[in-house]
């Protein structure tokens, strides 16, 4: 048998085919509480196993508090360059972070887009910034804070 299936050599592959081998694997990840890091046990002391859109909204999470490059732990591309806009003015936050959140959260995979992004400051000192984010299971709205000029 060659590298491909047969009826590539026969140039007749099917959609049913392509679609197969254009299949993801299932999104999975363990739940954590990431203020702490810890992971969340069931009441058996099981790990709780987190799936699909459930799954991704924590690894965004992750991804978005994490500061890119840092941790030897993640791969360079994990993370997000979101928090270099701590302190910086509206106006220079406004020119990059739909540049930070696309290159730290679209993967094209599971996270097609970012919509929707919205900067409001709050009076405690920082920035609110909320979005849509546009994924495989569905879209959902997430929201990241960024320290303000005081």
């Amino acid at each position: 048998m060659g590298l491909f299936p047969k009826s590539f050599y026969s140039n007749n592959l099917t959609r049913t085919e392509v679609k197969e081998s254009q299949k993801l694997a299932k999104l999975t990840d363990i739940k954590q509480d990431l203020n702490t890091g810890e992971f969340i046990l069931d009441q058996k002391g099981d790990f709780i196993i987190l799936e699909d859109l459930d799954a991704l909204i924590q690894i965004n999470k992750k991804k978005l508090s994490t500061p890119r490059g840092k941790y030897i732990i993640y791969s360079k591309d994990f993370g997000s360059n979101v928090y270099v806009l701590n302190g910086q003015t509206k106006y220079i936050m406004e020119m990059h972070i739909e540049d930070f959140l696309i290159q730290s959260l679209v993967d094209h995979k599971y996270t097609l887009s970012i919509t929707n992004i919205e900067i409001e400051r709050e009076d405690q000192g920082y920035y609110t910034v909320s979005f849509f984010v546009n994924t495989i299971y569905g879209q959902y709205n997430e929201n990241t804070q960024i320290e303000a000029i005081v």
